[in-house]
């Protein structure tokens, strides 16, 4: 998320680099992840491999508001059929003819 920090431990006997992380061994590295975005990065440990990191906007109390909105359509709903489970409809009785 925007504003969080990756943080690389190290805990090889030889330095390794993660795209512009150098990791010295038995060290760690950080970067602050500024940008919403992906990044794709190469290691040195397996350079074969890339490593994506999606960063993802940080979450405002209108995206909070907004999402609880959303979701209070189908919780009611959901909770209007698991209600009839606890609480059956009963057919109504006919009155009796004499």
């Amino acid at each position: 998320m925007v504003g969080d920090t990756l943080v690389v431990n190290n805990q090889d006997s030889v330095t390794h680099n993660l795209g512009p992380l150098i990791i010295p061994a038995g060290a760690s590295a950080s970067m602050k992840l500024d940008q919403a975005g992906n990044l794709d990065y190469v290691c040195s440990f397996q350079p074969s491999r890339y490593y994506g990191i999606d960063i993802q906007p940080a979450l405002t109390i209108n995206t909070r508001l907004e999402a609880s909105l959303i979701a209070r359509i189908p919780l009611g709903l959901l909770l209007g059929v698991y209600s009839l489970v606890l609480f059956p409809i009963k057919p109504k009785e006919k009155p009796s003819q004499p």
